[in-house]
């Protein structure tokens, strides 16, 4: 069954599924270092009674996260509280690996 709960498609998790990894990625410029990057985002969620579509979330990055300016840190916690309050999960995690910053390979997680 698919829900459709403040503009975007929730499914109904009636298959009991118990955890979701997902990886999108987004190109931001960064503020601090003047020059462009790649977040490798890998998202695990433990979905409660929905879970998204896969579509809706590639959307959603692509109108706030890709193209903007954003630290790493930003992307991850907008990226983070958008799934939170949007999907409501049993638990989340949001990381973003970034290896082409102007500086050395990072890891940001929340």
């Amino acid at each position: 069954m698919v829900k459709e709960i403040r503009g975007t498609d929730m499914l109904e998790n009636a298959q009991g599924i118990r955890e979701i990894v997902m990886y999108p990625t987004a190109l931001c410029y960064c503020p601090l270092g003047k020059d462009w990057y790649h977040n490798q985002f890998k998202v695990t969620m433990r979905p409660d009674r929905f879970f998204p579509d896969y579509c809706d979330v590639q959307a959603w990055i692509e109108d706030n996260i890709d193209g903007h300016p954003h630290i790493i840190e930003d992307a991850v916690d907008q990226l983070y509280d958008y799934l939170s309050e949007t999907y409501e999960p049993m638990s989340l995690e949001v990381k973003s690996h970034v290896d082409d910053a102007g500086h050395f390979p990072v890891t940001v997680t929340k």
